[in-house]
Order: structure tokens, then sequence, then C-alpha cells
């Protein structure tokens, strides 16, 4: 039936960004190859290329489904660590045309690794189509802030993560959204990155907005320590498999887990889930917070 055959997206880059393969090299970034990430913020990156240029994305009538097929592409990617966090940065571009065929716009890309869930799910501004529909928003009490932007928090994060640094700190672009995915937060900003000084200009705006987050929430540092025992907890899918984790912790591994920073810790001396349920219940919202991405495939099963 199709009148047309389907084209891929067509690369909105110019050419390598001025400077950022020396920016690169001077701080040990690597070139990424394909999509640097996961389905789900490549999709919520897709909605926003939309959203940034004042547009929805077009949805079927009657249903919530994209219409048709619109691929998004990445280019002039870039992996590394700042301050020992994870650091992605790259252009994404998608195919936002309405009435024409073609029409390829690009947003920039900063994700850095938080080390947590984070507290902040979306915010952009308001004047803008907002891309998360029929979810709740949380107001942060400050007039200008909440005229400008629309915040959409974790379900256990009140209004106190939107801390006067952070808000400041926002309110400095109305061409960007922040965008937070399990343990990393992205900012996403209208246009290419054009020069590797504008990379470095925003990984800078990002890393205050991530010191400007309450440490309770955020840890300041990530503790690499216990990462071997986080990829053991990643593969858990049913409960014998979590008991028998727990049960075969070593020693070592146990006092590791217990003398690290992570909100694991509370759960090294954990040995059946009726013990890691009454753990769990007897923290903090902040902490639960925290352990929410970690055990989240747990509590799906």
């Amino acid at each position: 039936m199709g009148l047309f055959k389907r084209r891929l997206p067509m690369s909105t880059a110019k050419g390598e960004i001025a400077g950022l393969a020396e920016l690169a090299a001077s701080r040990g970034w690597q070139s990424v190859d394909g999509d640097p990430f996961d389905s789900g913020v490549t999709n919520n990156l897709w909605r926003l290329n939309f959203a940034l240029y004042g547009q929805r994305e077009p949805i079927s009538p009657g249903t919530s489904s994209p219409v048709g097929v619109r691929r998004s592409t990445y280019h002039e990617s870039y992996a590394g660590t700042i301050e020992g966090r994870r650091l992605v940065v790259t252009n994404h571009s998608t195919n936002i045309a309405q009435l024409r065929i073609y029409d390829f716009e690009a947003v920039a890309v900063c994700s850095v690794e938080l080390g947590t869930m984070s507290p902040v799910m979306l915010i952009q501004a308001r004047a803008l189509p907002l891309i998360a529909r029929h979810v709740p928003t949380t107001a942060s009490g400050d007039a200008e802030f909440d005229e400008r932007f629309v915040a959409v928090l974790a379900p256990t994060v009140g209004a106190e993560v939107l801390t006067d640094d952070l808000r400041r700190l926002v309110m400095a672009h109305d061409d960007w959204a922040l965008l937070g995915s399990e343990n990393s937060f992205l900012c996403v900003s209208k246009g290419r990155y054009e020069s590797g000084d504008a990379v470095a200009q925003r990984i800078d705006e990002v890393m205050s907005i991530v010191h400007a987050f309450p440490t309770s929430l955020v840890p300041t540092e990530i503790d690499r320590s216990v990462d071997d025992l986080a990829a053991r907890i990643d593969r858990i899918s049913t409960i014998d498999e979590a008991l028998e984790f727990l049960e075969q912790l070593s020693p070592d591994d146990r006092q590791r887990l217990a003398q690290s920073k992570t909100p694991l810790a509370a759960f090294a001396d954990v040995t059946t889930p009726e013990q890691a349920m009454a753990r769990l219940e007897s923290l903090d919202m902040p902490q639960r917070m925290q352990l929410v991405s970690m055990f989240q495939r747990l509590d799906d099963s």
C-alpha cells in the first residue's frame, strides 16, 4: 500500500564539532558508536526533540502510540567520567516534520551518573508541550520558577529537592529540559553542540545542578567498591535467586558492603527475604528512594 519508500533519517551533523576531539582527548573520553543510551532514554529524547521545538510528537488518533517510525540518530557521542561519575555528551536528532516530509532538528545532550535513582524525573519550560502526560507535577513554592517551569519528581520526593540553588540554575535557560533516568541525570537543550567550549560549559552547568541536589538524596561521591555486588544483584529475577544471593555472600562481601557509602550497606547482615523487607521498612524515605532503582526488578517479580 505504501506510496513512498521509508528512508532512514539523514544526519543533521555539519561535521566534527570544532574543538571537541581535542577536549575529549584532554579528558580521556572515548568516542561512542551507535546509541549511547538504552531505548527508554532514547524514547524520551525523541519526545523532547519535538517539545523543545514547540511541537508534540505525532500520535495515532485514539491511541497513545506515535505515528509511524521516526528513528533517532546520535552524532559526535563521547563517554568518559567527571568527578568519578560516568558522563555522556552527544547530539541527538530526529525528523520533527508535521506538514512536510522531512524536518530534521537536533538537541544537545549531557548525561551524568548520580549513583542513585534521580530525584527529578523531568523539569521543562511550562510554555513548551509537556512530554509526560497524566502525571502529577510538583510546585516549588517559588512563584517565578513555577510560572516558567513544570517539575515531575520521583514518587518519594517532595519540593525540598528543588533547592534555591537548583531553581536559580535551571532558570538560567528556557531552551532546555532536565530528565531523570534511573541513576542518571540528563540535560537536553535545543540545538546541537557547535563547539568544544559549548560542551565544556554545559558540563559545568549540569554538574552545578547535580551539586545543588540535597546530599541526603544524591551522594557527593559514588562508591565503586560494591560494583561487582551490584552487578550480581542486577541479575536477580526471582525470590529464590535473591535468597541464594543473600545466603552466599562471603564474610568479605558483607564487610565491604557494610563499610561502603551505598544504601546497600544497611543490608550487609541480611540473610533472608523476610529480613530484607523488615530492614527496608526501617529505612527513612530518602534511603528507600535510593534503593528503588537497585531493587526494582525484585519488586516487579
